[in-house]
């Protein structure tokens, strides 16, 4: 049995190995966030630095975001099991997982870090962390791997609580979910609708509405796939749900932990970024937004009558939504998955009469083609930063894409992940030009000179929405 045991370990390094041989030695960057901030978005960073070399990868977080004395902290554990977990899904996802495919992987997490965190910080926040280390993971393995990847996921547990005195039993209540989301589309598939991300296993994330009724004084009014949300691409994103829930007591109260509640799920290759989480409340016909950090919400007090929408995010598009078969949209049209005003915004489909117009749609997919802003890199020396990549806009790009200083804006990388980066400044002129960190260049592997398609994905200052509507 030890024999056997032993065997089995090596015989996953062995595959392990000769996937990682199979790729471009060399060093790959990427970097992700974590929503923070008051009135401005604040973000923390997971950077990742991925080396390959012969048989062998090393991730290195250095560069982290000190910890926190909020709850998005981990400890020792957490972020070397999302590296390997994203390395293994995308290198070797058919066999076992085990200690010996582990044995080529070395991460480094600095200590006193969000990703290593010293005793005694907070770690609630854990799934949060460990899902942007493995989104700053995969940003960087898709340099190595030629696009090879999938649309961003909805960022983390989305934990949802409504708590109480219950008049019925003179106890407490504690009514918990953590509604599932849409993954990412990937090349040649779309992602799939509410499910739990492959990352964090096939937990139950909605209750049933039966039981839900008999033990909390909450009513489910409705729950239903998010029209909309899954993220654009020739291969459409997952969806996301809404969940409708009638609060029927007093003294009530709403607390949430979620992220890409400001910063959505990005799409690859080209896609579009799913619909944000958005966790708010329906007080009669006013909508109210518990938190101007739309994902960070502590005890807001819930009143009897008063309706908890809890509306997950969709995964991200891969590849170009101008490319998606038209007949592919029509689908997704007769589903509910889109609407026909998103499916004229987003793919540039015209709906007509319960078919698509074949010639409204050239047109209008030639008009949204001619649109899209594109502008020039240039690498300057003096736009590094500890936090956050900075860029500044010519005047009119900045104009045209409604993107004022700390606005966070998207440069599109046609065979990878996206780079999000803060407006630092405007600068004059109309060259469709963007000035931008030196060592940002690297995370999108482009060189200086650069034209990609630019993006705006918020305003920065929160209490606002998404760049794009939904």
């Amino acid at each position: 049995m030890r024999a056997a045991v032993a065997e089995l370990m090596d015989r996953a390094e062995q595959r392990m190995r000769r996937a990682i041989a199979a790729l471009p030695d060399g060093e790959y960057a990427y970097e992700a966030h974590l929503e923070g901030g008051s009135t401005r978005l604040e973000p923390l960073t997971v950077r990742a630095r991925v080396a390959v070399a012969g048989e062998r990868i090393t991730v290195d977080l250095t560069g982290t975001s000190p910890q926190t004395a909020a709850p998005t902290n981990v400890g020792p554990a957490m972020a070397p099991t999302g590296a390997f977990t994203i390395i293994k899904a995308f290198l070797d996802p058919g066999a076992d997982v085990n200690s010996g495919a582990f044995r080529p992987l070395t991460v480094i997490t600095p200590r006193g870090t969000i990703v290593n965190a010293d005793p005694p910080a907070p770690c609630g926040g854990m799934v949060e962390v460990k899902y942007c280390v493995e989104t700053a993971v995969m940003g960087a393995l898709a340099q190595a791997i030629d696009g090879r990847v999938a649309g961003d996921l909805k960022g983390g547990g989305n934990h949802c609580y409504v708590g109480g005195p219950d008049p019925r039993t003179g106890e407490t209540f504690i009514f918990y979910e953590y509604p599932a989301g849409g993954t990412g589309a990937f090349e040649g598939g779309d992602g799939s609708n509410t499910v739990r991300t492959w990352t964090e296993s096939d937990m139950t994330t909605l209750q049933p509405i039966e039981a839900v009724e008999q033990l909390y004084p909450v009513r489910i009014e409705r729950t239903a796939l998010r029209e909309d949300s899954g993220g654009p691409g020739r291969w459409r994103g997952g969806l996301g749900l809404t969940r409708e829930i009638r609060i029927q007591v007093s003294h009530s109260r709403l607390s949430v932990l979620a992220e890409k509640a400001v910063l959505p799920p990005f799409g690859v290759c080209g896609g579009a970024a799913g619909a944000t989480n958005r966790f708010w409340v329906r007080r009669g016909d006013r909508p109210i937004q518990p938190s101007p950090l739309p994902g960070k919400v502590s005890g807001f007090p819930l009143d009897p009558g008063d309706v908890l929408l809890m509306e997950s995010s969709g995964g991200g598009g891969f590849g170009d939504p101008l490319e998606r078969d038209p007949a592919a949209v029509a689908a997704d049209l007769a589903e509910g998955y889109v609407t026909p005003a998103g499916a004229e915004r987003e793919y540039g489909v015209v709906w007509r009469d319960g078919a698509v117009d074949a010639s409204a749609t050239r047109t209008r997919r030639a008009e949204l083609r001619a649109t899209r802003p594109h502008v020039r890199l240039e690498g300057v020396a003096d736009l590094d930063a500890d936090r956050g990549r900075l860029v500044r806009l010519d005047a009119a790009t900045a104009a045209r894409l409604g993107a004022g200083v700390g606005a966070v804006v998207e440069l599109v990388n046609p065979r990878g992940a996206p780079l999000r980066a803060w407006v630092a400044g405007v600068i004059p002129g109309d060259g469709h030009r963007v000035e931008i960190a030196a060592g940002a260049l690297a995370l999108l592997a482009m060189p200086d000179g650069a034209t990609v398609e630019l993006r705006a994905v918020h305003s920065g200052v929160l209490g606002q929405s998404d760049a794009r509507p939904r």
